[in-house]
């Protein structure tokens, strides 16, 4: 079953295509083994013919088929990655800091490729990621998560041009703004909570600047904010995620 699943109907892309990819064997020869996972009976030439079709969908050469990933670079091999990835049309692929480790022009790149596949061979896409560029760039729906729980949810620019949760805030605050005044770049105090201890109250209390009791105690259910858009906080809507109402009193 699960032979079934992988590469088709679900796929992925690392963070280190270097980890993802054997360096003893040949690009070709590892895209081979997966597109046979799937379509045993093909001939060899087709097998060539087809993987050379998904370097170059890439906008990688030809010649990549016949070499190995210690000579490409990481920008080459992530596209290697991604290729590999597309080639049995999976219905979802997840994306897993898939172009944290490239520069800024690569990475710009590889995502204008993945969002135009994703247009062409109509896949849904999931991007776990710490850089809040890539998801504004690259994404329609935000899900925020803190140690493991859904903190806020909705579009994208929504989400971010007016963030309600204060974990999602204090990302935003921790990116420079490239016009208008200038600020200062502050981190969010703190450090994660220890998952292997339970876990009283809304995660986030003990790093958040406007906890109040109610916080500390009872953790805070999802409150829909408007169509589709969640936060998990006592006093979402009330300010920002700032505390207001009845349980600041």
């Amino acid at each position: 079953m699960a032979a079934e699943i992988r590469w088709k109907r679900l796929s992925a892309v690392f963070q280190k295509s270097m980890n993802s990819l054997s360096p003893v064997h040949k690009i070709g020869a590892q895209m081979a083994d997966i597109y046979r996972i799937h379509e045993p009976t093909v001939s060899k030439a087709d097998v060539k013919r087809r993987m050379i079709e998904l370097l170059e969908m890439v906008n990688l050469p030809a010649r990549v088929y016949n070499q190995y990933p210690h000579e490409l670079s990481g920008g080459m091999m992530q596209r290697v990655s991604i290729a590999m990835s597309l080639m049995h049309h999976p219905r979802l692929l997840i994306m897993d800091e898939a172009t944290t480790a490239l520069d800024v022009i690569t990475q710009g790149q590889i995502l204008d490729e993945i969002m135009e596949l994703e247009r062409t061979l109509r896949t849904t896409r999931i991007m776990i990621t710490h850089d809040m560029s890539v998801v504004a760039y690259a994404c329609k729906k935000v899900a925020v998560m803190y140690a493991g729980c859904l903190v806020e949810f909705g579009d994208v620019r929504t989400v971010l041009a007016d963030p309600q949760h204060p974990y999602t805030q204090g990302l935003l605050a921790t990116i420079p703004s490239l016009t208008g005044e200038k600020k200062l770049v502050r981190g969010i105090p703190g450090s994660i909570p220890d998952l292997s201890e339970p876990i009283r109250g809304c995660v986030f209390a003990p790093r958040c600047a406007h906890a109040r009791d109610i916080c500390r105690t009872q953790a805070p259910p999802a409150v829909d904010l408007s169509a589709g858009r969640t936060a998990a906080c006592h006093f979402a809507g009330a300010g920002g995620g700032e505390p207001g109402g009845e349980h600041d009193r």
